[in-house]
């Protein structure tokens, strides 16, 4: 059996239980019966137990543990992994897509550091002199910081170059250069529930998940504080430029701003035929079985309080 062949079976069945646990979760979330759920959780079981078995194959025939993540990663995170399977080179067709997940991520990070800015602006403008939710702020720095980490696992995981860090980098100025383009400096009537949509504690979980199953990764994009920072600069220097006094941009009428483009040239190139505008949205929580031994193990410091029940998860562990 070929390399390419192994890690289709292995990106397969990555693919198969992700769909098996989202399943899984609609039916809790809509009050399945408990005989139900139970066939669900052992399918998911058998199906976690087949993609070991077929990482352990790999691993004995020599293919590199790389490759292995790569196709257990993609087979996660990529709605689009029966394109990637047919593509005759497997090992940059993963890449291809696991690097426009990265840049999703990073633009994803960009749009959250610059809506909390501008939430932040609609706060201070009402007086309030504290912050109105401070679970949800706690949750949604999390969330970022989850964010980060997965994108630091992944950006390992590829071994990125120094210009498409920068490149990424980019990505996420751009996204929230676009959003004040779309949106304007004043907030709008809606930011709270866009800022609560980003608050919410699946976003680090599903990040948590799957940054579980990979080795942590050096930095490359600022942490939440820093991006917030940035996004909040970048909010005073539009106010300044379209004329409204940042304190007083809450009473001001948006101007229509010129359109730009929404991520770099360079961008484009490294996620050639990816779909960006379908943001990785399937759920990894509880599909972090892996059988690295030397996978560095997530500290309480990267998890959300309960958010995520690590490798024995009831009912779909080993």
């Amino acid at each position: 059996m070929s390399e390419p062949d192994r890690l289709r079976d292995i990106g397969d069945l990555a693919a198969t239980g992700t769909a098996a646990w989202k399943s899984f979760l609609e039916y809790e979330n809509d009050g399945a019966a408990a005989e139900s759920l139970k066939v669900w959780q052992e399918n998911a079981a058998r199906i976690n137990t087949a993609r070991r078995e077929a990482e352990r194959r790999a691993i004995d025939a020599g293919i590199v543990w790389r490759h292995i993540d790569q196709a257990r990663t993609a087979g996660f995170l990529c709605p689009d992994w029966r394109h990637i399977r047919r593509q005759p080179d497997l090992i940059a067709a993963m890449r291809t897509a696991l690097v426009g997940v990265v840049v999703a991520d990073a633009q994803q990070l960009g749009v959250m550091a610059i809506v909390d800015a501008v939430r932040t602006l609609t706060v201070r403008s009402n007086a309030a002199s504290d912050e109105p939710n401070p679970v949800g702020a706690q949750q949604y720095r999390q969330n970022m910081e989850s964010l980060l980490i997965k994108v630091n696992s992944l950006g390992a995981l590829l071994e990125l170059t120094e210009s498409e860090h920068a490149s990424i980098a980019n990505a996420e100025i751009q996204a929230r250069k676009q959003w004040l383009d779309i949106n304007g400096v004043v907030p709008n009537d809606d930011i709270e529930a866009r800022w609560n949509a980003f608050a919410r504690p699946e976003i680090a979980e599903d990040a948590d998940g799957l940054a579980s199953t990979l080795l942590d990764g050096d930095p490359f994009l600022p942490r939440p504080d820093a991006l917030i920072e940035h996004a909040s600069d970048a909010l005073a220097d539009r106010a300044y430029d379209d004329g409204v006094e940042a304190a007083g941009a809450v009473d001001a009428l948006a101007a229509q701003p010129a359109a730009v483009t929404a991520t770099a040239a360079e961008i484009s190139a490294i996620v050639a035929a990816h779909d960006s505008d379908s943001l990785p949205v399937i759920t990894t929580a509880g599909l972090n079985w892996n059988l690295r031994t030397d996978a560095a193990p997530v500290t309480d410091a990267h998890l959300a309080p309960e958010s995520h029940a690590g490798p024995d998860m009831p009912g779909l562990g080993p």
